[in-house]
């Protein structure tokens, strides 16, 4: 969620139900300023994918709604496979990214694995790609002093990723997607390209913040690049990939 500034207004001292409306109201306005913002971005984003789709006459449709990957991030990762020409993609958490990064696969070659902890849906998701979907159980995983649900790092043994996809298991409120860490330190002694999707969520922002934390104590040099539209996506990449941050 945007931090929002409440002009110095605290809720919890507002001495009268009028005061409280007129916070409310002023809450609401800038909630709705931001909200629709957002908007706006992801119909830029829309516009782009639809062209995408229509230039390389995919048989996919984009359905970026409820919790699917929304227009942006399918952006993100047109870019990441156009631009940076990575050889081997592997996102948790299948879905929408999953479907769009198998028709990619018909633009630019390179190698996928999609891990996913729910049954049911990784079998449906696997219908419709040709990659593998790997269907893995959620652990407690520790890293950096503390523990949380998540991946567990085996989960991608035998396949060295240049591009982690960060897009599962389901958000939590505090170190969500925790798994993703004792990876990206796994994959902190090459070059690399990290996706953490639904970066506005306070779960995932301290998962990122601790993330930059260890590679920065490894002395990995990395660039990081924003971008948003119904959700915010955090991109971390090493110098190889730094023409990303102009997309």
């Amino acid at each position: 969620m945007a931090h929002i500034s409440s002009d110095g207004l605290d809720p919890r001292s507002l001495s009268n139900i009028r005061d409280f409306v007129g916070y409310s109201s002023k809450l609401k306005l800038k909630i709705a300023n931001f909200t629709g913002l957002q908007l706006q971005r992801e119909i830029y984003y829309q516009n782009i994918l639809n062209h995408i789709v229509n230039f390389h006459s995919f048989k996919y449709i984009p359905l970026p709604v409820a919790a699917a990957a929304n227009y942006s991030l399918l952006y993100v990762i047109y870019r990441i496979v156009r631009d940076g020409k990575p050889t081997r993609i592997a996102e948790l958490g299948a879905g929408q990214s999953s479907i769009f990064l198998d028709s990619m696969r018909d633009v630019q070659p390179f190698s996928v694995l999609t891990i996913e902890h729910d049954a049911a849906w990784a079998s449906s998701v696997s219908a419709s790609v040709r990659h593998e979907v790997r269907l893995i159980d959620l652990e407690e995983i520790s890293f950096r002093g503390h523990i949380a649900k998540g991946f567990p790092v085996t989960a991608l043994d035998s396949f060295d990723a240049d591009v982690l996809i960060v897009d599962g298991p389901i958000g939590a409120p505090h170190r969500s997607r925790w798994g993703a860490g004792p990876m990206i330190e796994r994959m902190a002694g090459r070059e690399f390209i990290i996706v953490f999707d639904d970066a506005e969520r306070p779960g995932e922002k301290e998962t990122i913040a601790e993330v930059m934390n260890m590679l920065r104590e490894a002395n990995v040099e990395f660039f990081v690049k924003c971008i948003f539209g119904m959700s915010f996506q955090f991109i971390i990449m090493t110098n190889k990939y730094r023409m990303l941050l102009f997309i």
